[in-house]
């Protein structure tokens, strides 16, 4: 398998091989993902070849409309950090036209396996850093015992619990994938092993709600790719599950913290009332945090919530103008639909918009660059071209 990806990746041109660094990016720390964006950007600037990648965009009109108007907002705003917000997403949008121009079907595999692989590396390290704060707050790491607090529990180099918990399940839908792609038994073995870690390290986060997406996505996803009996399997397996929670609760850690959930119904009614307020545009990125000084809500960054988050940061018109893009982008994914040979790339696509639409209930876990780029490109795939451009 590995000696297979190696012969693979050096047959790979310049292009290709940059996208291979950008996903070894996500899995490195956020800010290098963003310098490493601003670099290919200004590479494809200097080649004149950027503001033709854009026109090339499905929904390029609507992505536009709603990168001038959260610039604009957040300035009028005096939201600072709905700027800085802004940039961002200028730079995971802007690597995506490069990642859409230059992604070719044989590359797929390659980054699916690349994202099992990293995560190994990435899920020791939670396990390293998950002993060292039980030892700081004097647990035995062998009581798994998951803390309340945020900055008592895993992060990685992903800012927070609930990041870390997003891209372990997106590596999660990427094992499924392989399980599905691959014919060979023990190949099969090694995806179930590296995906129940990446399960086992989400537990670790302690974020409750990145359980919730796989009650779905697990039986679409695999009888999508006409697994069937494993699909049926997956539902037997949940429904036991369902019925081991009843009976013993707490096998979800932090079960009974229900002042999480109260600080969550406090900040949703804090951003009502600030929706109110600025109805049609918002306050640009990140606005729950002008809002909630004024209303004297729960102090948060964001809404919690990423259907209120987006109506409070950007306002009824641009949530229409984002909902657009968004169907532009479905559009194009629903080409996947025809590569009848492989049903698990649009199986990828619909289980990362499930996980970013439930999990997004609870949390706004697709507001940082590594989730976000991780979520862009898989949804993207479509793009992928089956003739291999020349390495210019």
């Amino acid at each position: 398998m590995f000696s297979k990806c190696k012969t693979a990746i050096q047959e790979l041109n310049r292009y290709e091989k940059i996208i291979l660094l950008s996903v070894l990016m996500i899995f490195v720390d956020p800010y290098a993902l963003l310098v490493f964006c601003a670099g290919v950007i200004f590479w494809e600037i200097k080649e004149k070849r950027f503001f033709c990648e854009i026109q090339k965009q499905p929904g390029y009109k609507f992505l536009c409309a709603f990168m001038v108007l959260g610039f604009i907002f957040s300035i009028l705003s005096k939201n600072l950090m709905g700027v800085v917000n802004m940039g961002g997403y200028f730079l995971l949008f802007g690597f995506v036209m490069f990642y859409r121009k230059h992604l070719t079907r044989r590359l797929l595999p390659l980054i699916l396996e690349e994202v099992v692989l990293l995560s190994i590396v990435v899920n020791v390290i939670g396990l390293i850093q998950f002993a060292y704060l039980s030892n700081k707050y004097g647990h035995s790491f062998l009581e798994f015992k998951v803390l309340n607090s945020p900055k008592k529990r895993i992060t990685y180099t992903w800012w927070n619990a609930n990041f870390y918990a997003m891209i372990n399940e997106f590596v999660i839908v990427c094992c499924m994938a392989r399980f599905v792609q691959c014919k060979k038994v023990i190949s099969k073995i090694f995806y179930v092993v590296i995906g129940l870690f990446n399960l086992m390290l989400i537990y670790l986060t302690g974020c409750r709600a990145a359980f919730m997406p796989f009650v779905i996505l697990v039986p679409i996803f695999l009888f999508l790719t006409k697994e069937n009996k494993w699909a049926v399997a997956s539902i037997v397996c949940i429904l036991l599950f369902a019925v081991g929670i009843y009976f013993f609760p707490r096998l979800i850690p932090r079960i009974d913290d229900v002042k999480t959930v109260n600080s969550r119904i406090e900040i949703w009614t804090c951003a009502l009332n600030g929706l109110k307020t600025h109805p049609l545009f918002g306050q640009g990125p990140q606005a729950y945090g002008i809002i909630y000084p004024v209303y004297n809500g729960h102090p948060a960054p964001h809404a919690h919530n990423i259907y209120l988050d987006v109506l409070i940061n950007f306002g009824v018109v641009g949530t229409g103008i984002i909902i657009a893009y968004i169907t532009s982008v479905t559009k194009d994914a629903m080409k996947m639909l025809s590569w009848k040979e492989h049903p698990e790339y649009f199986a990828i696509a619909l289980a990362f918009a499930i996980i970013a639409l439930v999990h997004g209930i609870m949390d706004c876990t697709l507001n940082m660059p590594c989730t976000g780029l991780f979520f862009l490109l898989m949804v993207n795939m479509a793009s992928a071209k089956e003739v291999v451009l020349e390495n210019k």
